[in-house]
């Protein structure tokens, strides 16, 4: 295991060019894999561990909770511990088996009269409407569509709460001489776990909470009142078959960084020794990940046919990498938009460390094709970097090339013209912020801005300008403004497009600075 580690080491220095430029261009996917992982860490340790581990699973809580209020993406990471979590528990067989239709005609059939029972539905009901609640709230939404017709849409936060008032108050008036029985059922069910159990599960929900914080206060205060699309499936079995052929042709090999030369130069492979050994490296790479994902799934086959029929199942560390890749393959191919690559991005390091796993193998049968596997992995890889940065123009042979950035320009004019403030959408505030070092000063001009401090300090300077990329915003100002009848001066630099000295009612230019919703 050590020297898999250094492996893994080697492999995730040298990642393909699309994660590397993942990471690059999207900072939120490196972010939440680490909290991830670090989530991973944590739960393998108090797990192992009695010692502290009422502070590791807070700790733990605090972590899943600020991953997820970050991105919530790292459901995937929450979903992978609760599995484990669960699968893992001496009762789980127990538990499992009342889980029928058996249990659910028995929990109506002792019900003496038909308000009772129209009660104990009603109970289901509002038991899965409170999960669903939950979900959206910490999740940012859920959805369910067959065939693209829309089962199920939880986003407006709000809506699902009124709607749960109303199913609870028919409950009551339909029947509610068993409500104090109930209660007191209730009060004994925690009272019978032990008070060491209830103590942990304590510092992790209090940990969670925390973690989650700044999104319990933004919808408390009306801040968020939708939680977006959120994890919104599609279950129709044509768009499955479609989505995991995609996955498996499409997608992964682009996160591996060898689709692009397996299939666009398929054609033009035996034009020279060149094209040859970089398609053959291309392929020695895909071969040797395919071949890692075998041997460790068939390695894993007990646990894995455990894990599928939902079986109790022993915790390993190892399983971690296990139920994790195919939770993210799992909810690429059941979303409504299909695999896409950066949605692949988090499993890179799982993918690695199969690889890593079977190269150890290799290594101990044969060090010199170990040798040759890892050069091949360097060759390819690096090969892939000089091609990319080729393409994107960022590099001529082995030469950086200096790319005209027409923000300096527009940071220039601001400053000429002292605009101390400015306005862009996301991507060009970070951007802008990182070159400008806060002169001027760049925010969001959307409701929802990421950055609150510092579009706050945006808020309380008087003179500012827009600064919109081409797209469906600069259109918007413009109708805007000419709509309000304000006044305004423009100006180009490339792609961007600068407006300031705006003249008119104050409020209405007010309104600029947070127009895009």
């Amino acid at each position: 295991m050590p020297q898999s580690a250094w492996v893994v080491l080697f492999l995730m220095v040298l990642p393909s060019s699309t994660v590397l430029n993942n990471a690059t261009s999207y900072i939120s996917f490196p972010f939440i894999s680490f909290l991830g992982n670090l989530g991973f860490l944590l739960f393998i340790r108090a797990w192992e561990r009695e010692t502290g581990r009422e502070w590791t699973l807070f700790f733990l809580g605090l972590v899943l909770g600020l991953a997820i209020y970050s991105y919530t993406y790292t459901i995937l990471h929450f979903t992978t511990i609760f599995v484990l979590f669960v699968l893992a528990q001496p009762n789980w067989e127990v538990w499992r088996g009342r889980i029928s239709r058996a249990t659910l005609k028995g929990y109506l059939a002792h019900r003496a009269s038909r308000r009772e029972k129209i009660a104990a539905l009603l109970d289901l009901v509002l038991a899965l409407f409170l999960a669903g609640i939950l979900f959206a709230y910490v999740f940012g939404g859920f959805g369910l569509d067959i065939a693209g017709h829309t089962i199920l849409q939880i986003n407006k936060l709000y809506q699902p709460i009124y709607q749960m008032a109303v199913l609870l108050l028919i409950r009551v008036l339909v029947y509610n001489k068993d409500l104090v029985s109930k209660g007191r059922a209730l009060k004994l069910a925690v009272g019978a776990i032990q008070a060491q159990t209830r103590r942990r599960f304590a510092c992790a929900l209090s940990g969670f909470v925390l973690g989650i914080s700044p999104r319990i206060a933004s919808i408390l205060t009306g801040e968020t009142r939708r939680g977006g699309q959120g994890m919104d499936m599609d279950l129709d079995p044509f768009r499955v078959v479609r989505h995991t052929w995609q996955l498996l042709t499409q997608s992964l090999p682009e996160v591996l960084g060898v689709r692009k030369i397996l299939v666009e130069s398929l054609g033009t492979v035996f034009e020279s020794p060149e094209t040859i050994l970089v398609y053959t490296l291309n392929l020695v790479v895909l071969t040797l990940v395919l071949m890692s994902g075998v041997v460790f799934l068939w390695g894993s086959r007990g646990s894995f046919k455990r894990l599928i029929t939902v079986r109790t199942l022993e915790f390993q560390p190892i399983h971690l990498f296990l139920v994790f890749p195919l939770a993210v393959f799992g909810a690429n191919i059941i979303t409504m938009n299909g695999p896409l690559v950066r949605y692949l991005f988090p499993v890179f390091g799982a993918l690695m460390v199969w690889t890593a796993l079977f190269l150890d193998q290799v290594r101990r049968k044969s060090v010199p094709l170990f040798v040759i596997l890892l050069m091949a992995w360097a060759g390819c890889h690096l090969e892939g970097y000089a091609r990319f940065y080729n393409e994107a123009g960022m590099m001529k042979g082995f030469d950086l090339v200096e790319i005209p950035e027409p923000l300096w320009d527009v940071i220039g004019f601001c400053r000429d013209r002292k605009i101390p403030t400015a306005y862009g959408d996301l991507a060009l505030s970070h951007k802008a912020t990182f070159l400008a070092n806060g002169n001027p000063l760049v925010s969001e001009y959307t409701r929802s801005a990421k950055g609150v401090v510092q579009k706050s300090k945006s808020d309380r300077i008087p003179r500012f300008a827009l600064i919109t990329p081409e797209g469906e915003d600069r259109k918007v100002f413009h109708a805007f403004l000419e709509e309000n009848g304000v006044g305004f001066r423009e100006r180009r630099f490339g792609v961007y497009e600068v407006l300031w000295d705006f003249q008119g009612d104050r409020a209405v230019i007010e309104k600029l600075r947070s127009l895009i919703p």
